[in-house]
C-alpha cells in the first residue's frame, strides 16, 4: 500500500502548499481510508471549497452520511454515559438508522477499556437474550411447568455473562430467573424422590415454602407428595418403636397398619441395617399375620355363640406361630375354652357322617348336648340331629302318672298329682326310667297342649331334667285356673332348643269335671246272663279303649284275684246328651256279678274320671 503521508509530507513542508485543494481532498481522502471519520469530517467542515471542487461531488452524500453517523455515534455516547443499563433505547441508537456498526469511529474509539462497538455488541446481544427471555416468561404461563421453566433458564443460561451486571431493568426478569431455577432444582430432587420412593426425601424436597405448590408437573404427583409426609414420620415411628421393642408385634403392626400403603415407601422395601440386614415390609408383614390370626382365633372364641368350626378354621390359620399365640396375653385365658371348641370341631366333623348317612339311632346316640349345645352349628346339621333325636332318642323310655285307689280299691288318678300351692301348680309323675334325662311340661286350662310352645303364658311351659325333679319331688308350674290340663314329652336339648320325642304317646295329666266318664248297667232281666251298658260324658271328647271286668261278690278291680274281663271296648267319640249304648257278652259262669269299667291302660286315668255307679242292680 503506498504511504501518501510519506509522499505529501515534503510537498506539505512547503509554504501555502498545505492548503492546495488537492492536498486537501488527499488528506481528505486518505482520513477516509484509515476510518479517521473525524478527522476528514474536520478537514470538510474546515474548508467548505472543498464541496465546489468538481471533483470532490461524489464525497458530497457520503459526507452528508457521515455527519449524521457521527451525530448519532455521538448521541449514542451520550446516553450511554447517561444511563447505561437503557439497552433497548441504547440498541435502537446503534442499530440506526444510521447503523452505527458500519462507523469505523466507533471501532477505534473507546469509553473506558473498550471499543464503543464492544459495548454495543454486548448491549445488542443483551438485548436480544432480553427479549428472548421476556418471550420464554410470557410462554411458560401460569401455572409453571417444567417445560416452561426449563425454557426460561435456557434464555438465561445462552449466555449467562450478560446478565451478570443484573441492570436494574432486568430485576424483575432476573428474580423470575432465579424462581425458575429454584423451582427446577427443587422439581429436579422431586423427580428423583418419586422414582425411588423416598417418602422422607420427597417430603424434604417438596419442602413448607410451596415453592412447587402450582407447579403443574407436581400437581400430578399431588396425591403422593400429600402422603408421603405422614408416611415418612410413620416410617420413622415404626423404625424408632422396632428399636426399643424388637418383638411387640401389636405396637408394630399398628404403626404400620396406621397410614395406608406404607409399603410402597421405598426405604420400607430395603434391607435395613439397623434392623440387621432385615427388610422392614417384610418385618411389618410378619407382625401384621401374627396380630391378625391372633385377632381373628380370639374374636371366634368369643364371639356368641361360638362357631367350633370357625374357632377351628382361625387356629388352623394361626397355628403356624401357634406357641407364640397361645402364650400371648388375649389367647392364654382362652386356650382352655379353644381347646374344647377344637375338640367340639372333631366331633362335629364325626357327626356330619353319620348325618349325611341316614342312621337315626347313631345320630341321635352320637349327640351330646354338653359338648355341642353351647355353639353355633349349621341349621341343615342341627335340624338333621333334631329329627333324629325325635324319632330314635328315646329308645325304652317310659313315663307313667301317679295312681292313688278309692275306697274300695279301684284305681284312681293321684290327687298329689297335680296341686295348687302358694300361687304355682306342683305336677308329679313316675319317673321311673333314668333313660328319660330331661322332660318338657306344658299347660293348658281348656285342652291338652299339643307342644311344648302350646301355653299361654311362658310360666305354664317348663323344661326339667331327672335330677332337678329328683332333688324337688315336683316339677313348678304358673297358675292356669281351676281346671289343669297337663302333657309330659321325654325331652332332650339339641343346641339349645327343645326335642320331643315324635313317636312316643305323651304322658297326659288332667284336673277337670270336664273330662269325666259316667255310666249305668241295665240287666236284661229276660236274660239273666247279659246286661247293657250305658256311657254318659258332660262333655264331648274322645274315650279311651276301656274294659269291662265283673267279679262274684267283691268289687272288681284290676289284676285282683276272682276279677275278669268281661269285654273290651274300644275307643269311641262322645258327646253330651248323646249316650252310648253298649250290649256286653253274655256272663260265662257267673250269674249275676258285680261290674266296673276302667280304661285299658290305666295311664289314661290320669285325666279321665270315671264315675262308677253306687248300685249295680
Amino acid at each position: 500500500m503506498i504511504d501518501l503521508d510519506r509522499i505529501l509530507a515534503p510537498i506539505s513542508d512547503y509554504a501555502g502548499a498545505a492548503t492546495q485543494p488537492v492536498v486537501l481532498v488527499k488528506r481528505f481522502e486518505l482520513a477516509l481510508a484509515r476510518g479517521e471519520e473525524r478527522r476528514a469530517l474536520d478537514l470538510w467542515a474546515r474548508h467548505p471549497e472543498l464541496a465546489e471542487l468538481p471533483y470532490t461531488r461524489h464525497h458530497t452524500k457520503p459526507v452528508k452520511s457521515l455527519v449524521r453517523m457521527l451525530a448519532a455515534l455521538d448521541r449514542f455516547v451520550e446516553v450511554y454515559g447517561r444511563d447505561p443499563s437503557n439497552d433497548d433505547l441504547l440498541r435502537r441508537l446503534w442499530e440506526g438508522p444510521p447503523d452505527l456498526s458500519a462507523c469505523r469511529a466507533a471501532q477505534t474509539q473507546r469509553i473506558g477499556d473498550r471499543t464503543i462497538a464492544d459495548i454495543a455488541g454486548e448491549i445488542v446481544r443483551r438485548a436480544a437474550s432480553v427479549a428472548q427471555l421476556r418471550l420464554a416468561v410470557r410462554a411458560a404461563g401460569n401455572p409453571p411447568s417444567e417445560t416452561g421453566e426449563a425454557a426460561i433458564l435456557a434464555a438465561h443460561d445462552g449466555e449467562p455473562a450478560l446478565f451478570q451486571a443484573r441492570l436494574v431493568r432486568l430485576q424483575s426478569l432476573l428474580t423470575r430467573v432465579d424462581l425458575a431455577r429454584g423451582r427446577m432444582e427443587r422439581w429436579t430432587r422431586l423427580k428423583t424422590a418419586l422414582a425411588v420412593g423416598d417418602d422422607a426425601e420427597i417430603a424434604a424436597a417438596w419442602g413448607t415454602d410451596e415453592l412447587l405448590a402450582t407447579f403443574a408437573d407436581a400437581l400430578s404427583h399431588a396425591d403422593r407428595i400429600s402422603r408421603a409426609g405422614p408416611r415418612a414420620r410413620a416410617f420413622a415411628d415404626f423404625m424408632a418403636h422396632w428399636r426399643r421393642a424388637p418383638e411387640d408385634d401389636d405396637g408394630l403392626w399398628a404403626l404400620w397398619s396406621a397410614e395406608p400403603d406404607l409399603e410402597s415407601s421405598g426405604p420400607a422395601r430395603l434391607a435395613c441395617i439397623d434392623m440387621n440386614g432385615a427388610v422392614p415390609v417384610e418385618r411389618a408383614a410378619l407382625a401384621g399375620r401374627r396380630v391378625v390370626d391372633r385377632q381373628r382365633l380370639k374374636s371366634a372364641a368369643t364371639a356368641l355363640p361360638v362357631n367350633p368350626r370357625v374357632v377351628a378354621e382361625a387356629w388352623a390359620a394361626a397355628e403356624w406361630d401357634g406357641l407364640r399365640c397361645q402364650e400371648h396375653p388375649e389367647i392364654a385365658p382362652l386356650w382352655p375354652s379353644i381347646q374344647v371348641a377344637l375338640e367340639a370341631a372333631a366331633g362335629l366333623d364325626d357327626l356330619q357322617v353319620l348325618a349325611d348317612s341316614g342312621d337315626d339311632g347313631a345320630i341321635a346316640a352320637s349327640w351330646d348336648e354338653a359338648m355341642f349345645g353351647a355353639y353355633a352349628l349349621p341349621a341343615a346339621l342341627v335340624s338333621r340331629v333334631r329329627d333324629a333325636v325325635a324319632r330314635a332318642g328315646f329308645s325304652g323310655a317310659t313315663l307313667s302318672p301317679m295312681l292313688a285307689t278309692d275306697r274300695e280299691g279301684g284305681p284312681i288318678a293321684d290327687p298329689a298329682a297335680l296341686v295348687s300351692d302358694d300361687g304355682s301348680l306342683r305336677v308329679r309323675w313316675r319317673w321311673p326310667d333314668i333313660a328319660i334325662a330331661m322332660v318338657a311340661l306344658a299347660a293348658r286350662s281348656d285342652r291338652f297342649p299339643v307342644g311344648p310352645d302350646d301355653i299361654a303364658h311362658r310360666s305354664h311351659g317348663q323344661t326339667i331334667a331327672q335330677v332337678d325333679y329328683a332333688a324337688k319331688g315336683c316339677a313348678r308350674l304358673g297358675v292356669v285356673g281351676p281346671e289343669v290340663f297337663v302333657t309330659i314329652w321325654p325331652a332332650r336339648l339339641v343346641s339349645g332348643a327343645i326335642v320331643v320325642a315324635a313317636e312316643m304317646p305323651p304322658l297326659h295329666l288332667a284336673r277337670s269335671p270336664r273330662l269325666s266318664l259316667s255310666y249305668a248297667i241295665r240287666r236284661q232281666w229276660l236274660k239273666r246272663d247279659a246286661a247293657r251298658l250305658k256311657l254318659t260324658a258332660e262333655f264331648m271328647f274322645d274315650l279311651p279303649a276301656l274294659r269291662v271286668l265283673g267279679s262274684d261278690g267283691a268289687v272288681p278291680l284290676p289284676d285282683a284275684p276272682g276279677t275278669s274281663a268281661i269285654c273290651r271296648i274300644p275307643p269311641l267319640a262322645i258327646k253330651p246328651g248323646e249316650p252310648a249304648n253298649i250290649e256286653l257278652p253274655p256272663f260265662t259262669g257267673q250269674s249275676k256279678p258285680n261290674l266296673r269299667v276302667y280304661p285299658a291302660d290305666l295311664n289314661a286315668l290320669s285325666w279321665l274320671t270315671i264315675r262308677h255307679p253306687r248300685s249295680q242292680g
